[in-house]
Order: C-alpha cells, then sequence, then structure tokens
C-alpha cells in the first residue's frame, strides 16, 4: 500500500513540474513582442534596423522569379 501512495505522489509530483514547465513556456511566448508594419517601418526610419530578412513562398518558379526581379526593382528605386 505504501508503495502505491508513493507511485501516486510522484506522478503528480510529476504532472505539476510538467504543468509548471508548460506555463512557463507560455509566458515567454506571450512577452514576444508582437511587430506590425508600422513598428518595423518606425524602427528602420530611426536606424535602428539596418537589413530585413524576407522568407517568400512562391507556387510556382515563374512567380518566384517575377517576386525576386520586383522585389529587386523597388530596392533599387529606394536607394535612388
Amino acid at each position: 500500500m505504501a508503495t502505491h501512495l508513493w507511485s501516486l505522489k510522484t506522478k503528480t509530483s510529476r504532472d505539476v513540474a510538467e504543468q509548471r514547465k508548460q506555463e512557463l513556456q507560455e509566458n515567454k511566448f506571450n512577452q514576444v513582442v508582437k511587430v506590425s508594419l508600422d513598428n518595423l517601418f518606425s524602427q528602420i526610419d530611426e536606424g535602428n534596423m539596418k537589413e530585413l530578412d524576407v522568407i517568400i513562398k512562391a507556387d510556382a518558379k515563374v512567380a518566384l522569379r517575377l517576386l525576386n526581379s520586383h522585389l529587386k526593382n523597388c530596392l533599387t528605386m529606394k536607394s535612388e
């Protein structure tokens, strides 16, 4: 009987530890600052951000090439 109670307490302790771990992860996730386009552009204008990594997903190579060339064209126009 004592062994049975020990295993129940152990499982409960593990469950509590797992729940606390999950709550800490959720709190970290909620503390992440969400970026809007307005915030992003203001950071760029203030000089806080020099580069922006962009991931482009396209359904075809042709669409990817068009997007790539259009973005390069926009960047060269902005730098002039």
